[in-house]
């Protein structure tokens, strides 16, 4: 019997958010930094730290395809980034398929055009397979990060604490590439199973309000 492929999702910098779990289960997920010194580390210990947490992670939790957001030109970017921020991205993907390939993981089962093997996907491919429409750029994260916590992926004190929307972005990129690989097996995410969801978990809520309190067996 096949087992499902693992999938990690990396949203790249130096702030960065993660996703891994195989097709059709619940990811795990979470954003930390590649340097230890955190905010203003250098472009050099940024982009080691990013070959070891990856090396670190891959030895850890093995996976079969390693996916990051490809950086977008920056011709692209209306007012959203500088060199220095576009070349640690571009840097930092380097650093994570280079470090990929080398673990052995070959992406052979993402296809992405015509591309076998490829690591990066679109940031528009991202949204408009997570999203139900094409948001504009100033709206798509909140509602990147709310549909994850629709989805039970995040609670919502995890969401607030995702500051820069890397772990719930990070999840966004798990799901496309799950959706790229298996279709049949990626998880549900359309509004019918939201609201189900939702409901769960508010009836949850309820019950454990209401519950009564355990008897303690001393006083």
């Amino acid at each position: 019997m096949m087992t499902a492929p693992r999938i990690l999702a990396i949203d790249a910098a130096a702030h960065f958010g993660w996703a891994y779990g195989p097709i059709g289960e619940t990811p795990k997920s979470g954003s930390q930094f590649f340097a230890k010194s955190g905010a203003g580390a250098s472009y050099s210990n940024v982009m080691l730290g990013a070959m070891r947490w990856t090396t670190d992670f891959l030895t850890a939790y093995p996976a079969d395809v390693v996916v990051v957001e490809r950086a977008v030109p920056d011709t692209g970017v209306k007012n959203n980034t500088n060199y220095e921020t576009s070349e640690m991205k571009n840097g930092l993907i380097g650093v994570i398929v280079a470090t990929s390939r080398l673990l052995g993981v070959r992406n052979r089962d993402l296809v992405i055009k015509e591309d076998r093997g490829e690591h990066r996907i679109w940031l528009s491919t991202v949204r408009s397979k997570f999203l139900p429409k094409k948001p504009k750029d100033d709206v798509a994260k909140p509602l990147v990060r709310q549909k994850c916590i629709d989805l039970g992926w995040v609670t919502p004190e995890e969401a607030e604490a995702d500051k820069g929307y890397d772990r719930t972005d990070a999840l966004a990129i798990w799901y496309c590439a799950c959706l790229l690989i298996d279709p049949k097996n990626a998880p549900p995410v359309d509004p019918l199973f939201l609201a189900a969801e939702r409901r769960k978990r508010e009836a949850e809520r309820l019950a454990d309000r209401y519950a009564k309190p355990a008897i303690p067996e001393r006083f």
